[in-house]
């Protein structure tokens, strides 16, 4: 989150390129750029935080389930902001662990352009 709003805060002009996987955090970050550029094969993926628990606690499973809660609607705010989609909606598309095509993404609007090789994206 901190890369996100560390691109967020940035003066200039910021262009994403997703050229692989961008899952998670990683489509996260791509939506705090202006613009976004996708490879025609490369997957934009959302779903919901996870952790990785050693404890068994009650307690603190409870506690960490609403932190993740608050997580998980703090990511469903950006997600919702390109496709002006609702928070509600966003959260049921990160709760089914959603993978885009690059086609599926700018229908969508979480990216404004394709491009069909590495090459063509490095032009730019």
């Amino acid at each position: 989150m901190a890369i996100h709003n560390a691109i967020k805060n940035y003066k200039g002009k910021t262009t994403a390129y997703i050229d692989g996987l961008a899952y998670g955090m990683a489509s996260i970050i791509a939506l705090a750029c202006d613009e976004i550029h996708m490879s025609e094969n490369a997957r934009f993926g959302m779903s919901e935080a996870s952790i990785f628990m050693v404890s068994s606690e009650p307690d603190e499973m409870k506690w960490r389930v609403k932190e993740l809660k608050k997580v998980n609607s703090v990511m469903a705010e950006i997600y919702m902001v390109r496709p002006k989609k609702t928070k509600k909606e966003m959260l049921k598309v990160m709760e089914q662990e959603t993978w885009l095509t690059a086609k599926e993404a700018k229908k969508n609007g979480f990216v404004d352009f394709i491009f069909e090789d590495v090459k063509e994206c490095v032009a730019k």
